[in-house]
């Protein structure tokens, strides 16, 4: 349900910007919704199908283990290792690559798009989020 409120909302913006929406009531509405893509994407739990692998890699990350380090990709492994200095938490590396994916694409739409929440419309409907 709330993946279909937040469609419904983005829809409604969309629909907004046909008619002019001052450029910093936009920049304010559209920052929230980068927020709110974040927090979903950080504090989703078990979801995905691959969620199990990553989730017992981090968990179980060990880097004296020659075996255990080629099961993944090279810079995945030098993140998790990266990330593990600060927290063993899985939550919190799923925030980081949240913040770090929907920054990355946030920044890319409001700089290269003239329809914002039309971006952020067919953004939300082919990913639901990240």
């Amino acid at each position: 349900m709330l993946y279909y409120s937040i469609y419904a909302i983005l829809a409604i913006f969309s629909f907004g910007e046909l008619v002019t929406i001052p450029k910093n009531v936009k920049k304010w509405i559209f920052t929230s919704v980068m927020v709110v893509f974040i927090i979903i994407g950080g504090l989703r739990w078990n979801t995905g199908s691959d969620w199990l692998p990553y989730l017992n890699f981090y968990t179980k990350f060990d880097a004296g283990n020659p075996f255990f380090m080629i099961s993944m990709e090279p810079g995945f492994t030098n993140l998790v290792q990266f990330l593990r200095n600060f927290s063993t938490n899985f939550t919190f590396y799923l925030l980081v690559l949240s913040i770090l994916t929907v920054a990355l694409k946030a920044i890319y739409l409001y700089r290269f798009t003239n329809t914002l929440f039309l971006a952020l419309i067919l953004y939300w409907g082919t990913t639901m989020g990240d």
